[in-house]
C-alpha cells in the first residue's frame, strides 16, 4: 500500500512537471510569435501606418493623459518623416477586457496599451526570459505596462504621484517604439536607450533618426 501510494505521488508529481513545461513551451511560442518581443527586434519592418491603438479601461483619468501625451508625441516628432497629415497613431479610444490581459491578446489583431497590476502566469514568464526589473514589454500587438514596477511606487502623495506619471509616459512612449518594430540601442539620450534610468523624458533625435530609417515616404 505504501509502495503504491508512492508511486501515485511520483506519477502526480511528473504529471505537474510536465504541465508546467508545456505551460512555459506554449508562453514561449506565444510570445515568440509577436516579433517585438521585449524589444529585441532582430530587423526593422515598417508596419502600415498609422497604427489604431486602444487604451486599457483600467488607466486612471491621469494616467490616460499620460498615454494619450505619448501617442501625441509621436504623431508630432515623426511627421517630418511621412506625408502631410499623415500619422504615426490613431486613438481609437478605451478597451475594456473582462478577463484581463491573456497571451491570446497579443495576435488578436487590436493594438492595446494595458496596464498590468497582478502577477499572472504570463506576467511570471515574461519575467523569467528578460528580467525580474522590467516595468513595461512591447510587442508588435500590444504595449504592457508593469505600472506596480514604475519608479517610483504609486502614492497618495502628489509629488510622487507626479514622478509616477512622468515615469509611465516614459514607458509608454519606449514601449510604443517596440510596437513599430522599433529595437533597443545604446545611445545616451534616447527613449529606446536600453537603460531605463537614462530619464529621457522625449522622444530624442536618435529615436526619431531610427524611426526615419523605417518608415520616410
Amino acid at each position: 500500500m505504501v509502495a503504491w501510494a508512492r508511486l501515485a505521488a511520483l506519477k502526480i508529481f511528473f504529471l505537474i512537471i510536465a504541465i508546467r513545461i508545456l505551460r512555459g513551451l506554449a508562453f514561449a511560442v506565444a510570445f515568440a510569435g509577436t516579433t517585438a518581443a521585449g524589444g529585441c527586434v532582430e530587423e526593422f519592418i515598417a508596419r502600415d501606418l498609422p497604427l489604431a491603438i486602444y487604451v486599457d479601461a483600467a488607466f486612471e483619468e491621469d494616467e490616460l493623459a499620460a498615454a494619450q501625451s505619448a501617442l501625441d508625441e509621436w504623431n508630432e516628432k515623426a511627421a517630418s518623416c511621412l506625408q502631410i497629415g499623415e500619422k504615426v497613431f490613431v486613438y481609437e479610444g478605451l478597451y475594456r477586457d473582462a478577463d484581463g490581459f491573456k497571451v491570446a491578446d497579443l495576435v488578436d489583431g487590436r493594438h492595446t496599451i494595458y496596464k498590468i497590476t497582478e502577477e499572472t502566469e504570463e506576467i511570471k514568464f515574461l519575467r523569467a526570459r528578460y528580467g525580474y526589473e522590467i516595468s513595461g514589454y512591447g510587442t508588435a500587438g500590444d504595449a504592457l505596462i508593469l505600472v506596480n514596477d514604475l519608479p517610483p511606487p504609486m502614492t497618495e502623495d502628489a509629488e510622487h504621484h507626479q514622478l509616477y506619471l512622468d515615469a509611465l509616459r516614459r514607458t509608454i512612449l519606449h514601449e510604443l517604439g517596440h510596437m513599430l518594430m522599433l529595437a533597443h540601442f545604446d545611445q545616451a539620450r534616447a527613449i529606446m536607450n536600453t537603460r531605463q534610468s537614462s530619464r529621457v523624458e522625449h522622444l530624442t533625435a536618435k529615436d526619431i533618426e531610427q524611426f526615419c530609417i523605417v518608415y520616410a515616404r
